[in-house]
């Protein structure tokens, strides 16, 4: 749905999923290792993404860059 405004209209917009988050901020479990998204990496895209220009748009799988198990 918001590719279609985007494309009919002159909005923009960012979708994003986020990765493996946690209140204790570090990965639990080895499926969470693997998709981790640290609490500093996730503030850091929030903050691009509301400075970002006006005429980006793009859907992003947010995560860390994690080291291979």
């Amino acid at each position: 749905m918001a590719t279609d405004i985007v494309k009919n209209t002159s909005k923009s917009m960012i979708g994003a999923r986020f990765g493996a988050v946690n209140i204790e901020n570090k990965p639990d479990t080895t499926w969470n290792r693997t998709l981790w998204l640290s609490h500093r990496d996730l503030c850091s895209f929030i903050s691009k993404a509301l400075e970002a220009p006006l005429n980006i748009t793009g859907i992003y799988f947010v995560m860390s860059n994690n080291h291979r198990l």
